[in-house]
């Protein structure tokens, strides 16, 4: 009984983690037109241009448009839990690390409140990393999607 009960407590608490094209292939490849829709979306919130907020040293908009999605480096996380109505919208948060010493942080979501539309969040790596690397730098929250990309530049 105590270890159908801790199983369940580990169910509930570990955050599903997708590699960005593996995940958007799957879901493209079902049979309900919602998932179908929903996979497009993120497909173009992750490859098109996009009203994006630049957080930094400082938090800049791309355009004058209502920003859909975010983006930092991990020196800049602590800059995501501002109160900012610019975050109000965002969709996507991407957060670029260029090397393995850049993953020194956790992001617990609860903290991002003015982030009131976050569906999902990338973390695009530029080196070699893997689910179990990305698994440790979130704090999850329901409802929000996390998907990771290795993209080395050449």
């Amino acid at each position: 009984m105590v270890f159908i009960i801790v199983m369940s407590c580990t169910a509930i608490n570990a955050q599903e983690i997708y590699e960005i094209n593996g995940y958007l292939k799957q879901m493209k490849t079902s049979a309900d037109v919602g998932i179908i829709s929903d996979a497009l979306h993120l497909e173009s919130l992750v490859r098109d241009f996009q009203p994006t907020i630049y957080v930094g040293k400082s938090i800049v908009a791309h355009n004058e448009k209502q920003p859909v999605c975010a983006e930092a480096k991990s020196g800049s996380i602590d800059g995501l839990s501002a109160e900012n109505p610019l975050f109000s919208r965002v969709e996507l948060i991407t957060i670029r690390l260029q090397n393995a010493s850049d993953m020194n942080f956790v992001l617990d979501l609860s903290k991002l409140i003015s982030f009131t539309n976050l569906k999902y969040v990338c973390l695009l790596c530029e080196f070699n990393c893997g689910i179990e690397d990305v698994r440790k730098l979130f704090i999850p929250k329901t409802g929000v999607i996390f998907i990771y990309k290795v993209s080395i530049p050449s």
